[in-house]
């Protein structure tokens, strides 16, 4: 494993990371069409991966009204405390042939939980004879749950199954088409971040061959070696996979994700354009795309404008936050870069990489004291959930910064919207005039 590939496995928290790598491999799992996942674990592991299953769904529909998700072919051996003491390789097999018999046309995944890792039973062997006493796909990803590592190198290692054994040697590839690799599957905005990528490489002549592996049909995964270029949702862990891809097959990549706002949509467009040797304009493409966002907050109005804003945030990345506010005419008075001790990023070691000046490693008291001070009208924060002041002046606004920038142009012009919405709702009115105790 290369430099590349080992810096970019690691994930940009520090410490316990979220969930376990049965968590990470189901958001990838759930994600691939016409296949069936069995959970081999306790029952409160099946309660969580069940839970899961309809939190994905609830945050699509949030965002998307009517979106569905591919429908998640879910079951779990749920094991009993005697299955626990004598072993639970007899109800693991029981358990894959009634799925095999539910689901006769898909495929089988199978993944064990860190308690299955500590009693030892041999799940792969079991898969093995299931499947060669049944002639069915029947699929053993190693994943073990904590003891195996975090959701992020759960997700990593399944995608890496995936690629090592189910990816065909290319055999011919479209020179106009690419894939999008490892798209943020639990965020509720994909499916939009997604329209916007789409309609971007557009511009520039190219389809999309895959979205490895989001709604992408097991029997398609033949299809993902055919395209150009494989971009990367995030620059951080879809790195990993696109390196993956690139020892495998040679297939060249894109060294970051998906952009947000116009200088990251610029580069990202110019990075493609120099990859594939288009033959695109790409500052008159901007231009189009600045136009419209003008022509767009002029024609509804600007309730932004003049503002004096602070951020409250963990060090994240900032840049596009910064020049969307100046887009819209905001006032950036200052940036309060929380000392969490789990993000990293540059911006907390060079504090002029932002338009303003930029408080670095505050303590929680320090910000609240920087925010009576500075007297602002609106403060963008991390989250909602904590006070920015303890008892905030009349008509200030709290709003909550994205931890997932929107993607795009258009991805800005939407947050846009939205922010004009809730500024002139009754909503707001209605509670920001009170102290904000009764958030916490």
């Amino acid at each position: 494993m290369d430099d590349i590939t080992s810096k970019y496995c690691m994930p940009r928290i520090k410490g316990s990371q979220l969930s376990c790598t049965l968590v990470g491999s189901l958001s990838v799992l759930f994600n691939l069409k016409d296949t069936a996942v069995l959970l081999h674990g306790t029952t409160g592991c099946a309660h969580y991966g069940m839970k899961f299953c309809q939190q994905m769904m609830m945050r699509a529909d949030e965002i998307m009204p009517g979106y569905q998700l591919p429908p998640v072919n879910f079951g779990t051996t749920a094991l009993s405390e005697n299955e626990l003491i004598f072993g639970g390789e007899d109800r693991l097999c029981e358990k894959i042939a009634e799925m095999l018999n539910a689901y006769p046309n898909l495929p089988l995944f199978v993944i064990p939980s860190c308690i299955v890792e500590v009693i030892g039973d041999d799940v792969q062997g079991a898969c093995e004879r299931m499947s060669r006493d049944t002639g069915r796909t029947v699929i053993y990803f190693n994943m073990g749950g904590f003891l195996k590592g975090d959701h992020f190198q759960g997700v990593n290692t399944t995608y890496f199954d995936l690629i090592d054994h189910f990816l065909p040697p290319p055999t011919q590839t479209d020179p106009r088409a690419v894939n999008l690799v490892a798209e943020r599957g639990l965020m509720p905005a994909a499916e939009i971040d997604f329209l916007e990528v789409r309609r971007l490489l557009a511009k520039l002549g190219l389809s999309i061959n895959t979205r490895f592996v989001r709604h992408l049909a097991f029997a398609d995964l033949g299809r993902v070696t055919k395209a150009a270029l494989n971009l990367p949702s995030v620059s951080n862990q879809s790195m990993a996979i696109c390196q993956r891809l690139h020892e495998r097959f040679d297939m060249p990549f894109l060294r970051e994700g998906f952009p947000s706002g116009f200088a990251d949509t610029r580069s990202w467009l110019e990075a493609i354009r120099e990859s594939l040797t288009l033959d695109v304009n790409i500052e008159s493409l901007m231009r189009e795309e600045w136009d419209f966002f003008r022509t767009e907050i002029d024609r509804l109005g600007n309730p932004l404008a003049g503002l004096k804003v602070i951020i409250n945030a963990v060090p994240i990345h900032l840049g596009w936050l910064t020049e969307f506010l100046e887009a819209v005419g905001a006032d950036l008075m200052q940036i309060n870069l929380l000392d969490t001790g789990y993000f990293q990023t540059d911006f907390i070691d060079n504090p002029g990489a932002l338009p303003c000046p930029v408080n670095a490693r505050m303590r929680f008291e320090d910000v609240l004291a920087n925010n009576l001070d500075a007297h602002a009208d609106m403060i963008l924060q991390c989250s909602v959930h904590y006070s920015p002041l303890p008892n905030h002046q009349p008509g200030l606004l709290i709003k909550e910064v994205p931890v997932v920038p929107p993607v795009g142009p258009r991805g800005l012009l939407n947050l846009f919207v939205n922010w004009s919405q809730w500024i002139r709702s009754n909503q707001v009115e209605g509670w920001r005039n009170e102290p904000i105790e009764h958030l916490v």
